[in-house]
């Protein structure tokens, strides 16, 4: 039975940072609280890691602060949109012929859904955002990440 991602909503964020790296293998990087943003110094997406010492001593300086999990290694994330006004991303999902059942989803903040897609499953893409056939998909490779719960 594969642990879902909403797991980590009743731990704190530094057991759910360690989650994310050791039950999923998700690289982890903290952001500003309650924002999007990377903290200052610390690299972005960019210092990404799995290495518990370095998630350790990030949370216990940073408590609240929130988790930003990076893209391209093990998975890929499909941010599924639903805020934008004709923007429905689950509907363009499974329009591409894509299913929800057995994969990794967590809900946004905003009504949306983060889906983890295994790194290999979709062609070799690149970072992008609401475009063409995926209208209502933002797309998160290397280089890019989504906010964990």
């Amino acid at each position: 039975m594969q642990l879902p991602l909403s797991c980590v909503n009743t731990l704190t964020k530094h057991q759910a940072a360690l989650v994310y790296t050791q039950v999923f293998g998700i690289r982890v990087f903290p952001l500003k609280e309650g924002t999007k943003i990377p903290l200052p110094g610390t690299g972005g997406v960019h210092s990404a890691t799995l290495d518990p010492q370095s998630i350790d001593l990030w949370w216990t300086l940073y408590p609240d602060a929130n988790i930003g999990l990076a893209g391209g290694d093990n998975f890929d994330f499909a941010d599924l949109d639903c805020k934008r006004e004709g923007q429905d991303g689950l509907r363009s999902f499974v329009e591409l012929d894509e299913d929800l059942i057995g994969r990794p989803v967590q809900h946004t903040p905003t009504g949306g859904l983060h889906v983890l897609l295994p790194a290999s499953e979709w062609m070799e893409l690149t970072n992008f955002q609401n475009k063409g056939t995926y209208r209502g998909i933002d797309m998160r490779t290397r280089g890019g990440y989504v906010v964990g719960a």
